[in-house]
This record gives C-alpha cells, structure tokens and sequence, in this order.
C-alpha cells in the first residue's frame, strides 16, 4: 500500500458556489490543491475559479452540474477524476433542504429529488471515487451530515431521512473499505450563516450564526496524511474552532 501525500494535493467538492463548499474551497487552495468542483450555479463557478487561483490553488475543473441526475453526476465524477488524474479526498457537500412540512403531506416528487441530491449523488460519487482511491492505496471520503442525521426531529421531511441514509452508508462504506487505505467519515457542520440555514429558520437570526470559513479545519484534517488511521467516524465542526 502506497503511502499518503503530504498535503491534498486532489480534492473533488460538490456545491462549491457558495456558503460551506465555497469556504472549502477556499481552504483547500490555501493549502496548495488541485481543485475539480461542481454547483448547480455557471456563473458562481466562474468567480470562484478565479478566487481559487488567487489564494494558491488550482481549479483544475468547474462543472455546472444538477446531483439529482445520475447520469451529470456521474460525468461529472469521470470528469473529475481524469481532470486531477486520480483523487486524494472527495467531500459530498452539496445538499438540498427540501419543504419543511409533515410526512403525510410531503410531495413525492420533491421527496424523490431530496434523496437524489442528499444520498444517490454522494453514493455515486463516493463510489466512483473509492474505486480510483482504492487502487491507489489511499483517500480520504468526507460526507456532510447535519444534526438531524442522527436525532429524529418532526417536519424535517426528505432531509432528515437523507441524512438518516447517508451516516448509515458512510460507516458501512467505511467498514467495506477499510483495508484498502480509504477512509470514509461525516462531518456536521452545525448550525452556521448559509441560505440553506435562512431557508430552514427564517426567523432566526443570522448575527447569532457561524461564519462557514470559521469551519472548514475538520475538514483539512480529514483530508491530511493526519487521519490516515481514521475512519468512520462522525466530526462536529464546532470542536475544530
């Protein structure tokens, strides 16, 4: 088994136009990383490429890509992998709220396209990736939880059972992997400054939130030669200042 680099040098994101993958996308530049990245938004992309390349990294590919399509996201993967020629870490950030409304009265359709974004994108693309990972001898799969992924709470809808998938995915994809030298762990960002989070409490308010670049270090750890022994395991964000 090969040894890990020093640093990410190849890291995939999924929803880098704004608030937590944006911020991470940032960090990862900072640290000198080849960057291949998707959001739903062209022209965010455009910018941050350019933001990427001013704090040191390199965006080796920006893809305008819809998650809730099996066949984008698995371009988008093939892409990202040839573009980086391989990957070091893959962070599933992208994610979709979905209406807060009861169970009984949740649009199927809606609840169909939560579940693609939320859980069959990250499984296709930690798929996809684990393989290349595996072959290599080493990688770092992260997955963005959120606090309802473990705590059943009411009119959290396709969301809450997404992120119910997702962690229960992750630690088995964690076992099945585990002596290929890929980790696969989750990380809950908690409650911080996002338009997803105005979407879900739009009463709250904002000043009393956390900036998401004040929680990208969890994030730069697990992706480091630091964690190379480290799998399955599930992060609060806030721990990491």
């Amino acid at each position: 088994m090969s040894a890990p680099p020093p640093r990410p040098a190849r890291v995939i994101l999924t929803g880098a136009s704004r608030g937590l993958g944006r911020a991470l996308a940032l960090a990862f530049a900072r640290e000198g990383a080849r960057l291949a990245v998707c959001a739903r938004g062209g022209p965010l992309l455009a910018s941050l490429a350019a933001e990427v390349a001013r704090a040191g990294g390199e965006m080796a590919l920006a893809s305008p890509v819809d998650l809730a399509d099996a066949g984008q996201t698995l371009a988008f993967a093939g892409a990202a992998l040839a573009a980086l020629g391989g990957a070091d870490a893959l962070v599933n950030n992208a994610s979709m709220l979905g209406p807060r409304v009861e169970l009984k009265d949740y649009p199927v359709a809606m609840f169909e396209r939560v579940m693609a974004v939320n859980v069959t994108a990250p499984f296709l693309l930690s798929r996809e990736a684990a393989r290349a990972m595996a072959a290599q001898g080493h990688g770092s799969i992260i997955q963005v939880t959120s606090s309802v992924g473990d705590t059943p709470k009411p009119r959290w809808g396709a969301y809450l059972a997404s992120k119910f998938g997702l962690e229960g995915m992750s630690r088995m994809m964690a076992l099945e992997l585990a002596s290929t030298g890929v980790r696969v762990n989750l990380v809950n960002p908690g409650a911080m400054r996002t338009q997803m989070r105005r979407e879900a409490y739009p009463d709250e308010d904002p000043s009393t939130l956390r900036d998401p670049e004040s929680l990208v270090k969890v994030f730069l750890y697990l992706a480091s030669e630091r964690t190379a022994c480290v799998t399955g395991q599930r992060f609060e964000a806030a721990q990491f200042g």
